[in-house]
């Protein structure tokens, strides 16, 4: 059995609509509305939550003591609920949450994705796919790292530098590369996750981020040092590899690789959880001269501090293999 219902809701707070049943509602308006759930009514200055558009509908099933509250945006309106007559426990799920989080409207919850390219995959060992080639070197704790590039004449490159320091906390800085092929300090970092070019001159040699170390015409002769490259013409990294920083989770909602035409390739995405000793296997996808994506429902849920890393292996050299995974990150002191 079920009861609909006509609830008019205004722009100046928030409107009771259910009361520990599941069922639908519906926004009978002609204009967007938000929708949350909660214990008690919220307060008239909160104005983010689910959007719900004109004529869509989102199902709802509350835990005990749960309720679901909406509000208009524009102009007081009206929705229609329809409740079913019997409890249940769970969450309401929203239309489209990847793009309410997106859009800010979900507190504590963020969407990326990371992007990974590695140019030449040998078949002589598995190789983390990012800029440099190679298996990615991690460090052990906060360590001053610097930049350098392969020409004199990148003396004024605008770089964001996206990292994280050894206590797990997100370090984001914006930083001005003067310094041609001599390196040039950024600070300490833990983890380097990303680095774009985002003002000054395009760079003209590719650009490192390294542990202090002897150079050959800006180029770190000491590759385990090496944390980043930008490759010239590119303006940004592309390294697959990334922390879930403390007091949050982690959900990886899809993955994807890529293999050139005539080439093969294994992909593989692993965890380091924090404490273990090494990485583990969570899945691999093999592909030859194909593109395949997967979304992920349920998601792979990751934990706090813990590192992930896409890898590949291939059967001929100079192969080059990509990758991407996108994810939803929840900052568990406010979700």
């Amino acid at each position: 059995m079920s009861d609909t219902i006509f609830t008019p809701i205004v722009t100046t707070g928030w409107t009771q609509v259910s009361a520990g049943i599941s069922g639908t509602i519906t926004n009978a308006s002609g204009q967007d509305i938000l929708y949350i759930e909660a214990a008690a009514t919220p307060l008239a200055t909160l104005t983010k939550g689910h959007a719900l558009r004109p004529q869509d509908s989102v199902s709802y099933n509350l835990q005990t003591g749960q309720e679901v509250y909406a509000r208009s945006i524009a102009t007081d309106s009206e929705i229609v609920v329809t409740q079913n007559s019997f409890s249940k426990g769970g969450n309401s799920t929203p239309t489209n949450l990847f793009f309410e989080i997106a859009r800010g409207l979900v507190p504590g919850q963020s969407t990326a994705s990371v992007l990974a390219f590695n140019p030449d995959v040998d078949l002589a060992a598995e190789e983390t796919v990012w800029d440099q080639g190679g298996l990615y070197t991690y460090l052990t704790a906060n360590t001053e790292l610097f930049v350098s590039s392969s020409s004199t004449s990148d003396t004024n490159v605008g770089l964001k530098i996206e990292g994280m320091t050894d206590d797990f906390v997100i370090k984001d800085t914006l930083f001005t590369f003067t310094g041609g092929q001599v390196q040039q300090s950024i600070g300490n970092f833990f983890r380097i996750f990303k680095i774009a070019v985002i003002s000054g001159a395009e760079p003209a040699g590719d650009l490192y981020v390294a542990e202090t170390d002897t150079l050959t015409a800006g180029v770190p002769d000491t590759a385990s040092k090496i944390k980043a490259k930008v490759i010239q013409g590119i303006n940004v990294t592309r390294i697959g590899l990334i922390t879930v920083p403390a007091n949050n989770t982690m959900f990886i909602v899809r993955l994807a690789t890529h293999t050139r035409k005539g080439k093969d390739s294994v992909s593989k995405a692993l965890i380091r959880p924090d404490g273990f000793p090494g990485f583990m296997e969570i899945t691999q996808f093999p592909t030859f001269e194909s593109s395949f994506g997967m979304p992920l429902d349920p998601p792979f849920v990751i934990d706090e501090k813990t590192d992930i890393e896409i890898r590949a292996l291939t059967e001929t050299n100079n192969t080059q293999a990509a990758a991407s995974f996108a994810y939803i990150l929840v900052d568990n002191t406010i979700a």
